[in-house]
């Protein structure tokens, strides 16, 4: 990541894009500002004032990652170049009937592949949290889903942001629905600030 480091300190246009299910689409958050994306952009603008950094949210929301490969093109059409790409996806991968880890793994190295082809951007992948434990629709997997995101990081050779332990630390604490803004598997205003937390780690 140190050549986006350089392009953040030179400064001048940086396009993020972001790219995944509902959840980075902006997943119930009260507002936009308030989104994890719109967040880490904030905090990134903060860090590098020389930079004009500009967010792109081409979210599917409802879909998954076989989707996200299908429809990259379509969701791409105006994104021609791009300087970062947010790739997040696993919650409905995870829902009953989804794909199992191995093939997650396979879709999400294809959409990094897709990303680079496309953009020429610097990807990084981030893991979804666990569910509400009553959704009947979850396969209750979730940790099989992070560490194959994780496992699709090392592979496309990307960064990855770890939500699913920063997830799992707080709920040590707190319970499910204090994190939940649908009390399901949207995070709430304080879900979308946790998310960002888990990105502030990431080292430029």
């Amino acid at each position: 990541m140190t050549d986006i480091r350089k392009k953040l300190e030179i400064g001048g246009s940086f396009t993020v894009v972001a790219y995944g299910d509902s959840i980075t689409n902006g997943g119930e958050a009260s507002k936009e500002a308030r989104r994890f994306t719109h967040l880490f952009v904030k905090y990134l603008q903060s860090k590098f004032p020389k930079a004009k950094i500009e967010l792109k949210n081409v979210s599917i929301p409802g879909y998954a990652t076989r989707q996200g490969v299908d429809w990259f093109n379509k969701k791409f059409a105006d994104v021609q170049k791009a300087d970062l790409v947010l790739v997040g996806f696993g919650m409905n991968d995870n829902n009953v009937g989804g794909p199992l880890p191995e093939q997650f793994e396979s879709n999400l190295q294809e959409i990094v592949k897709l990303c680079r082809e496309r953009t020429g951007a610097n990807v990084i992948l981030f893991s979804s949290f666990p569910p509400n434990d009553n959704w009947i629709y979850g396969s209750h997997s979730m940790e099989k889903y992070a560490e194959a995101t994780k496992q699709a990081a090392v592979e496309s050779k990307c960064a990855y942001v770890n939500v699913y332990d920063t997830w799992k630390m707080v709920l040590q604490r707190k319970d499910q629905p204090s994190l939940l803004n649908n009390n399901i598997n949207h995070p709430n205003d304080f879900g979308h600030w946790l998310y960002e937390q888990a990105f502030e780690a990431v080292k430029f």
